[in-house]
């Protein structure tokens, strides 16, 4: 993440796969080291260390929480954390979802919406060559 020092309320994320997962840095909430709290899959919404989080992967940043008070940014670290132990929905709840809703309010998830959109245009390519 060269020299940007991670702040509460900051969207960061890591290359999984074939997707980006994202996760919002709350900052040291424990005694363990759990900093990050994210939508896995496999555990719905968890507080993890940086390294679980990252699953040996480079930690970027995707979007800071921006020009805003301590306050502000502490009130995204709470809404992220008082989503804790929900589930896992990859299309209607996923690590996007819960990331952008603790951040801005609005639960939404661009590489879905991109999936989407993808899938639709190859939908329609595949409808116009079959009726020639």
């Amino acid at each position: 993440m060269s020299d940007y020092k991670l702040q509460v309320g900051d969207i960061i994320e890591v290359d999984r796969f074939f997707y980006r997962h994202v996760g919002i840095y709350v900052g040291p909430r424990t005694f363990d080291g759990r900093v990050v709290a994210h939508n896995d899959k496999n555990g719905g919404v968890v507080l993890s260390t940086l390294a679980e989080f990252s699953g040996g992967q480079p930690i970027q940043l995707r979007k800071s929480a921006g020009n805003v008070n301590y306050f502000q940014r502490q009130e995204t670290a709470d809404r992220i954390l008082s989503l804790l132990g929900q589930k896992f929905d990859l299309l209607t709840f996923n690590c996007e979802h819960a990331a952008n809703w603790a951040q801005n309010g609005k639960s939404e998830s661009p590489q879905l919406q991109g999936v989407f959109l993808l899938a639709a245009i190859v939908g329609g390519l595949a409808l116009l060559k079959g009726s020639r």
